[in-house]
């Protein structure tokens, strides 16, 4: 109960500091936990290197000044983490440009989406952001073409599940490049399309009426309206079923999103995409996660994109499996191997692949970290191998799969009454 304990209210403080308020006390809050052990200085660390948000927190704390209540060793790791994500996310944005002016050269428009498009637009520093590879839509009928012209750039394409998955609507390219702090690849996810899983793509065309052309250096790129973005974080998410590295994620460029546009939200849009339960249950998930904006009409804006959601949900019947979802998700750990996706196991109607899901996801242990390892707590282990597994988040994502399948027969009766 104690770690439980511990984890919660490390939790609670990254989800306040995620909230970009203007003041500092959620950084000192957060320096406090960091450096006086009062939330449990190894469930903060796991919780802020196993979803990728170091280089936030040591963005976050330098801009206060609390950087320097942490202990030598910590304060050290933390700069270390951002210099590297700084040096790391300039070299993505390049790239990320050298492909979109190879595209445009041939006609091909290209949209940036999550890390790329946060990073470079959303947050106040990219350095804040990190992000594992660049995610690119094009249009349906330019998606051959595109993926035509990166493997002239010298990409070749993953093995993935892309591969046998015709549905998914992605594949994943790389090539060999010196990136900071990576395997010395490169890699592209060129999209056409936004998954809500894998029996519903929302073409890449029912977004571009949602995208708009702006400069990045001397490349114009098209990135997606605010309202566009903070749903393609909140369906990400959920096909991801919740894990830490993704639930943070996108509790971190949902709270950017809304801070950066305030009440230029556009609920019109987000209300034709609302009347789809995966959508809705997405964003009630999503921002039943995050924390309520400092801007009144930021707050305003996502109050009403709530109750709009959280009407579709329950006319839906699916708010009482959607909050156990929500509860169950917001107590992860950081895992080991391959996460959740329900593009993987489709919408997990058979009980043979809710089985075999079920298991394969306790076997995503709790991951230790070694560059933090001397920073965390020992985890524990008692109970021999059972008592090891990662049952929480094999329950978590059998729940999403459940949930997944029960939005899919409500849009399906939603589409044939």
């Amino acid at each position: 109960m104690t770690a439980m304990r511990d984890l919660a209210q490390a939790q609670a403080l990254v989800r306040e500091a995620l909230a970009f308020r203007p003041t500092p006390a959620d950084a000192v809050a957060l320096a406090d936990g960091l450096a006086a052990d009062r939330v449990g200085l190894g469930p903060l660390w796991q919780l802020l290197v196993g979803a990728n948000l170091l280089p936030f927190a040591g963005v976050l704390l330098d801009w206060h000044g609390a950087g320097e209540r942490l202990e030598a060793s910590q304060a050290a790791f933390l700069r270390a983490s951002t210099e590297q994500n700084a040096v790391r996310q300039a070299v993505l944005l390049r790239r990320a440009a050298e492909a979109t002016r190879r595209l445009d050269s041939q006609g091909i428009e290209a949209t940036w989406l999550k890390g790329a498009w946060v990073s470079a637009r959303i947050v106040e520093r990219p350095a804040m952001r990190y992000m594992e590879d660049i995610d690119l839509l094009v249009a349906t009928a330019q998606f051959d073409a595109a993926r035509s012209a990166l493997v002239a750039m010298g990409f070749e394409r993953e093995l993935a599940a892309d591969a046998v998955d015709p549905r998914i609507p992605s594949i994943a390219l790389r090539r060999p490049d010196t990136i900071p702090g990576a395997d010395g690849q490169l890699r592209i996810d060129l999209h056409r399309g936004v998954a809500a899983s894998a029996d519903e793509v929302w073409d890449a065309d029912a977004f571009w009426t949602s995208t708009m052309p702006t400069r990045i250096g001397a490349t114009t790129v098209r990135v997606p309206s605010p309202s566009a973005g903070l749903l393609i974080a909140a369906v990400h998410a959920f096909k991801h079923g919740y894990d830490t590295r993704h639930r943070w994620s996108a509790v971190a460029d949902a709270s950017a999103i809304v801070r950066a546009a305030g009440s230029s939200l556009d609920l019109s849009w987000l209300d034709d995409r609302i009347d789809d339960p995966r959508a809705a249950i997405a964003l009630y998930l999503l921002l039943g996660m995050c924390a309520d904006p400092a801007d009144a009409c930021a707050r305003d804006a996502v109050a009403t994109i709530r109750a709009r959601a959280t009407t579709r949900v329950e006319t839906a019947g699916l708010r009482a499996a959607a909050d156990r979802v929500l509860h169950h998700g917001q107590r992860l750990r950081p895992i080991t191997g391959r996460d959740f996706s329900l593009m993987a196991i489709g919408e997990q109607l058979s009980p043979l692949a809710a089985a075999r899901r079920f298991l394969s996801s306790a076997a995503r242990r709790r991951r230790r970290h070694a560059a933090a390892a001397p920073l965390l707590s020992a985890p524990g282990g008692r109970g021999g191998a059972l008592g090891r597994l990662n049952w929480r988040y094999a329950y978590t994502t059998f729940l999403v799969g459940r949930l997944a399948a029960r939005c899919a027969l409500a849009a399906t009766r939603r589409r044939d009454p």
